[in-house]
């Protein structure tokens, strides 16, 4: 070898030595959770979320400043420069978790886990304290004014995880990145760009047992309207008086008619529908026996349409402004009971993502309905269909009425829908 060529070695040989060297292969931290030392990261494998571990979490020199430019530095928007460190690992999809993400982090052992890769690494970290309210991660999908009720999701429940509590100021926001890749989406309405009825099979309004032309005026109207949270782009708006006589305002999507839908409704995988909706202020019916509104149901269908009763659950409205909800399937010889209600409200103010899993099928199923990801209901049942039926349909739904009795509040009724979605797997708040 020649001298130059032995030199050239020598300084390859140092430099390799010099740099840290980390393994690839993942190392079980927990039930749910992978570690991987060459991302610093840890990965949730049913999420598949990228959480920051070991030395990704270190916390500065005492006294440091967290400034913008340092790697644990994140915006509340998501913006951050721990793209341009080796932490990041080439990745430039950084971004703040939703609540739902912190809620099922914690379920899954988020902080546990972190806890494993510091012992495994020989790092300190910091041990849960009853919650105070100062440190922890923030959600990206938290209302101003309600803020520090999100804070320190990650801990054990009713305490807060102190990343860095020599560093007062700091309030430091833990990233998130994908690993997976998008569930493809199969169907999509047309509410933003398209004319009506954006992409639905039908749209139907109905005031006391008759059907009216979409108005106000008529107790019923489903129409396309400007973003009411003030985003931009727009939404379908579901209008109805639900008093003593029936109102209602819905979009359908049916087997006969959307091809894709029939196909995955009848398929052995199943559906999975997720759509997002906007209430202004929670109805209540002040928990009076007589009142109900229906947000979303299903229609197991006979030849010309006989029978359409015999399967069909229906997403129902408690009574008493709690804003839960539980399936409900119709009297006849179903055999499925009611579901119990769902274990989270349906959020009020601001948009939110209810996603269903449903199967058409003769034999036992199990329906799932999630809201920001969070499951809420979960309801094994006989049958979703009866051997004779040839149709599937489900109905984006605003129906109900309050009989004998005072009429639902706030009156008229208004809720609002946008981004529904058909995919053959879940699909997750905000897929596409």
């Amino acid at each position: 070898m020649s001298p130059m060529k032995c030199c050239l070695a020598m300084v390859v040989c140092l430099t390799w030595t010099a740099c840290e060297v980390r393994s690839d292969e993942p190392i079980p931290v927990g039930a749910w959770f992978d570690y991987h030392p060459d991302q610093y990261v840890v990965i949730d494998s049913e999420t598949g979320l990228a959480w920051p571990a070991g030395e990704a979490l270190l916390p500065p020199p005492y006294g440091q400043i967290l400034l913008k430019g340092k790697f644990h530095w994140v915006t509340t928007t998501g913006l951050r420069d721990f793209e341009a460190t080796k932490y990041a690992s080439g990745h430039t999809n950084w971004r703040i978790p939703t609540i739902a993400e912190l809620r099922t982090a914690r379920q899954h052992g988020l902080y546990e886990a972190l806890v494993e890769v510091a012992r495994l690494e020989g790092y300190p970290y910091p041990m849960p304290v009853v919650r105070f309210g100062l440190f922890g991660s923030w959600a990206s999908d938290v209302s101003s004014s309600n803020r520090r009720a999100w804070v320190n999701l990650l801990g054990p429940l009713h305490q807060e995880v102190r990343w860095w509590p020599t560093h007062w100021g700091s309030r430091p926001y833990l990233p998130v990145r994908e690993t997976a890749q998008p569930t493809p989406i199969l169907w999509a309405d047309d509410i933003q760009e398209g004319q009506r009825p954006w992409g639905f099979s039908g749209l139907f309004t109905q005031y006391d047992g008759k059907a009216v032309e979409p108005d106000d005026a008529n107790g019923a109207n489903i129409s396309r309207v400007p973003d009411p949270a003030g985003g931009p782009g727009f939404a379908m708006r579901h209008f109805a008086v639900f008093g003593p006589k029936v109102g209602r305002s819905q979009a359908g999507i049916w087997s006969f008619k959307n091809p894709v839908f029939a196909e995955q409704a009848k398929s052995e995988e199943g559906v999975y529908i997720a759509q997002e909706w906007y209430f202004p202020e929670a109805l209540s019916a002040n928990g009076r026996g007589t009142p109900w509104i229906s947000l979303w149901d299903w229609h197991s269908v006979g030849p010309n349409g006989s029978n359409r009763w015999h399967t069909s659950p229906g997403m129902f409205l408690t009574k008493d402004g709690s804003m839960r909800f539980n399936l409900k399937w119709h009297s006849g010889s179903t055999g499925n009971p009611t579901s119990a209600l769902s274990t989270i409200p349906l959020p009020v103010g601001r948009w939110f993502d209810v996603e269903m899993y449903y199967k058409w099928t003769t034999g036992p199923t199990t329906i799932k309905v999630w809201i920001d990801g969070e499951l809420a209901v979960e309801q094994t049942v006989p049958w979703t269909r009866h051997p004779d039926h040839n149709v599937v349909e489900t109905y984006m739904k605003f129906y109900g009425a309050a009989p004998s009795t005072t009429p639902w509040s706030p009156t008229p009724s208004v809720r609002y829908t946008r981004n529904v979605r058909i995919a053959a797997d879940r699909i997750g708040p905000g897929g596409n």
